[in-house]
């Protein structure tokens, strides 16, 4: 790309609806990948749930083990996490990938390890807000803006899928670009139904509407027929499973799944950062749209369903997410 190329290439964008980031991307990909900033590859602990390292512009996020409470955090977290990442030049490349050992990102996990006592949440206040309405806006509010960033992101995110995924960490593996998953990871959505893993022994059963983006994201992978199934009867699929019905790119054994994921980054990098940010955005123009239909009336009515839970069990609805 000549020089005159690359000004022209940014003064189009910096007027585009793609914003800084992608005029970002632009500048780096103009000047070459030799003057991207790196980094020592040490991670970047300022997240209580998330933990980034950034090497050779590629940007891990993976996920802390559960603790009670901190779920709510985790919605937040990611998507302050990826909405920073438009922005950050020495980046090209996202992973996402779980705890490990069997992990993914499991609710409730971390009350199946004997701390079921444990009160969730810290009952600090902020702007005048109760402990509920922090718990709901860094869970709801939280999970609205994760998925916003990741659709928007202009750099591909590649989801390396370490273990079992229920919920909201299995329907952010469906946000992602290209997923590469454990074969005999289990991926599922526990909102309607009570599903039963090994890892969430305990796992409750809330009977609500699917809000955290199953009901997004699911039926824009699935047939409309397996999607319902997924949602209503609590099915769940292994790697392999989802990997043979065409749902995921590829499902491999564990001591594979590095080489796989480290294969896919390194065929990114090697495509032009300008030429990724605007065809992922094109791509994704059904993704964006089907969540601004569907997203945010399912949260409404998941909150709806554990309002009416929680009058029944005279609790607060935050106790039960």
């Amino acid at each position: 790309m000549s020089q005159d190329d690359g000004i022209s290439r940014r003064a189009i964008l910096q007027h585009s609806a793609l914003g800084a980031g992608a005029a970002a991307l632009v500048a780096a990909d103009a000047v070459g990948a030799g003057a991207m900033a790196q980094t020592s590859g040490q991670p970047i602990s300022e997240y209580k749930t998330w933990a980034i390292e950034k090497k050779n512009q590629v940007a891990t996020i993976r996920k802390l083990p559960a603790r009670s409470g901190n779920e709510g955090e985790s919605h937040s977290e990611i998507g302050e996490i990826f909405s920073n990442m438009r922005g950050d030049n020495s980046v090209r490349v996202v992973v996402l990938v779980g705890e490990g050992n069997g992990i993914f990102g499991v609710p409730g996990y971390a009350f199946s390890s004997g701390r079921e006592g444990e009160q969730p949440g810290s009952g600090q206040q902020f702007g005048g807000a109760s402990r509920m309405q922090q718990v709901l806006w860094n869970g709801q509010l939280g999970l609205v803006r994760a998925y916003e960033a990741m659709f928007a992101l202009e750099k591909p995110i590649v989801a390396k899928v370490n273990g079992d995924a229920v919920g909201f960490h299995a329907n952010l593996i469906f946000a992602t670009d290209l997923i590469v998953a454990q074969e005999d990871a289990i991926l599922g959505d526990h909102h309607l139904t009570g599903i039963k893993i090994p890892h969430a022994p305990n796992l409750m059963e809330q009977n609500t509407t699917p809000g955290d983006g199953g009901a997004a994201c699911i039926p824009l992978h699935m047939t409309p027929t397996q999607a319902k199934e997924t949602l209503m009867l609590g099915k769940t699929h292994t790697g392999k499973q989802l990997a043979e019905m065409g749902i995921i790119n590829y499902a491999v054994p564990a001591d594979q799944l590095d080489r796989v994921t480290d294969d896919i980054v390194q065929r990114l990098l090697q495509r032009s950062a300008y030429a990724l940010a605007w065809s992922k955005r094109v791509i994704n123009q059904h993704y964006i749209d089907n969540m601004n239909k569907v997203l945010t009336s399912a949260i409404a009515y998941e909150l709806v369903d554990l309002f009416e839970t929680a009058q029944n069990h005279g609790k607060t609805p935050a106790t039960l997410t």
